[in-house]
């Protein structure tokens, strides 16, 4: 695979906070280091090009809208600097990206509150990368089975204690078809298919239904061999 630097991916970006305030970034290297800033990190703000906040990993989350919190409107890049906040010892700085949904190609800056005397920035824009192709509600699901789940793993390993070795092989042959499954749907996934497109859905449903018909075979042929 090429390097990140041949792809022209790893140069600094920056965006601005307010005034000179500037935010510093670099597009796909988790972690560098800002000449003048006393330590390494994800992203940098300063003004006039000086280091005042070092930033580590964000945190992301949804953006909802109070009249309806099953739908996200949007998604939020929450930053915490590694230093106190300057105003403000007791606290440290933060730093928010909000990407409100808007079907349009083209992103706008709607606003953005400077730190002034405070210790919380943060800039809003409306872009198509705000909005969700689709959403897969993990989180209801897991919550739906969580009640289940001790009574499933008692049975599971009542089985594996009193006819362990008539399931070991199994329950192997079943592990190795998931993992297949999950790197043929990852890999094929995040480099062929565009989310964003309009069959983007639909190829992500024919690829996950042959993925799971492929992880069938693995497991039977795995079971017929082992």
């Amino acid at each position: 695979m090429k390097s990140w630097d041949s792809y022209g991916r790893m140069g600094t970006n920056n965006a601005q906070i307010s005034g000179d305030t500037s935010f510093y970034y670099k597009t796909c290297q988790p972690a560098w280091t800002k000449p003048g800033c006393p330590s390494k990190g994800v992203a940098y703000a300063g003004a006039g090009g000086a280091c005042t906040y070092v930033f580590g990993s964000p945190r992301l989350s949804e953006v909802f809208d109070s009249s309806d919190l099953k739908n996200a409107t949007g998604v939020n890049l929450h930053y915490t600097s590694t230093e106190d906040c300057t105003s403000d010892t007791s606290q440290k700085a933060t730093y928010n990206i909000t990407l409100m949904c808007d079907h349009d190609d083209k992103t706008t800056f709607e606003k953005s509150t400077p730190y002034g005397t405070g210790c919380n920035a943060k800039t809003i824009y409306k872009t198509k990368m705000g909005c969700y192709q689709y959403q897969i509600p993990l989180g209801r699901v897991a919550n739906a089975i969580a009640p289940f789940l001790g009574a499933v793993l008692i049975i599971f390993g009542a089985l594996m204690a009193f006819a362990g070795a008539k399931f070991l092989f199994v329950v192997i042959s079943f592990v190795i078809g998931f993992v297949s499954a999950a790197v043929i749907f990852g890999l094929t996934y995040n480099l062929f298919i565009d989310p964003s497109s309009k069959s983007g859905r639909t190829w992500t449903v024919i690829l996950l239904v042959v993925s799971v018909l492929l992880a069938i075979l693995v497991v039977f042929f795995t079971y017929k061999f082992t």
